[in-house]
């Protein structure tokens, strides 16, 4: 099972994390695969975005495996 988690910016500062469902599959030991993923970020009613460092993390099996941190510019 593939996730991941983006943490955003809080008000005060802190970092809250969301996880989205994105892909389930099972492979053979050794094998590889590439996937690719779009998230937008726009104005919703049930979550407000704050200008800031975010980070977003991959999961596989509930387990992280890499992350990146991200600047968000709000106009």
């Amino acid at each position: 099972m593939i996730d991941y988690a983006v943490h955003h910016q809080k008000a005060n500062g802190s970092m809250s994390p969301k996880v989205f469902k994105w892909a389930t599959m099972t492979l053979e030991p050794g094998a590889t695969f590439e996937i690719e993923k779009r998230h937008p970020i726009r104005p919703i009613t049930t979550r407000r975005y704050y200008a800031g460092t975010h980070k977003l993390v991959v999961l596989i099996n509930g387990q992280p495996m890499a992350d990146a941190d991200f600047e968000l510019v709000i106009d």
